[in-house]
């Protein structure tokens, strides 16, 4: 072989993070998992905040349905109360009125065939259909 003397075994030697990296990720890591509990803590005030307003806008909705609601049933029944009324009674005819009056019958048609006998046209020769056959 090459140099002349005995073969050695390589050393293997596993080398981890320093303590110091070791540290550095801690750190890191504690950072990270405050400014997560920080945005959590603000993104839930954000939808509560969120959620309390739609709930005050759906209230006010509902007041001005109902507001709105009372008002036209207030109306309607002003109207109702000043509307006219309307009975079965007879009363004269206003003037120009349109009426109807009792269908006539009509005569009905004779639809029976009837065969003419005026002249020219008695049974004789030549007097029948053309049929150019």
């Amino acid at each position: 072989m090459c140099g002349g003397g005995g073969s050695r075994e390589p050393e293997v030697r596993y080398v981890g993070p320093s303590e110091e990296d070791m540290r550095r990720q801690e750190e890191a890591l504690a950072r990270y998992q405050e400014q997560s509990e920080a945005q959590a803590a603000d993104f839930s005030a954000s939808l509560q905040q969120q959620m309390d307003q739609a709930q005050q806008q759906q209230q006010e909705f509902a007041m001005q349905y109902q507001s709105r609601a009372a008002a036209a049933e207030e109306s309607s029944r002003a109207a109702a109360a000043s509307s006219y009324t309307a009975s079965a009674q007879m009363s004269e005819q206003p003037a120009n009125a349109q009426t109807t009056t009792a269908a006539t019958k009509k005569k009905p048609k004779n639809t029976g065939l009837r065969i003419s006998t005026a002249a020219g046209t008695s049974n004789s020769a030549g007097s029948g259909p053309n049929l150019a056959i």
